[in-house]
């Protein structure tokens, strides 16, 4: 599983894959049974992270699209309101979700809560940061947050080898690296995406699988 997960050109390939799917669900009328994914996303996190976020999440995929549109037309985003800047939130957006379903159950409606989300997701990342919904506002990102944490296999920054250049925060989508005052950068498991980006851009192969 580790060396899977740092074959970039195959997590292309699964991005767009799980992409369609999810796209093909939202034209049946039966988007609801991506949820599926995502509790599978938060029970394996417990193994292998937030591969979830990284490999199969859709607007995530997005976020790539109009992250590289933007580095091409040079467009900066902004970092996100500073009252919003707590992952607090998240855990209030996903008991809001969470209350929204089991009413909506109870009441006998169907409503498309994936779909909304996803829409409100794209919208926000065309004007803040794609780390300001990752980190701050996915409700999904709560619990995927708390497996993630106890996850037993991880990224892990030699810090004897780290030079402390801070590459690694540039190219990371969830805030997850850290520093100390030496320089010497951390990443936190609970926000790591396994996106495998700031091992790709590590100039001395500090950055390893734990």
């Amino acid at each position: 599983m580790k060396k899977i997960l740092e074959k970039q050109n195959l997590r292309l390939f699964v991005e767009l894959f799980f992409l369609f799917l999810f796209g093909f669900l939202a034209f049946q009328g039966r988007i609801q049974l991506w949820l599926v994914f995502l509790v599978l996303g938060i029970l394996l996190a417990l193994r292998w992270g937030r591969f979830f976020c990284g490999w199969l999440c859709p607007m995530a995929t997005v976020f790539r699209g109009i992250d590289w549109l933007y580095k091409k037309l040079s467009i900066k985003r902004l970092h996100g309101p500073s009252l919003l800047r707590n992952p607090w939130i998240r855990w209030l957006a996903f008991l809001i979700l969470l209350g929204v379903m089991i009413i909506s159950r109870q009441l006998g409606r169907e409503i498309n809560l994936v779909l909304y989300i996803f829409a409100l997701a794209v919208f926000l990342t065309l004007f803040f940061q794609e780390s300001f919904w990752h980190r701050y506002i996915c409700p999904f990102g709560a619990p995927l947050s708390f497996t993630g944490r106890r996850t037993r296999n991880y990224l892990l920054v030699n810090e004897e080898n780290c030079t402390g250049c801070g590459l690694c925060d540039r190219v990371c989508p969830g805030e997850a690296i850290t520093h100390d005052k030496a320089g010497k950068r951390r990443i936190h498991k609970g926000e790591c995406l396994v996106c495998m980006n700031c091992k790709q851009v590590c100039p001395v192969k500090a950055i390893n699988w734990n």
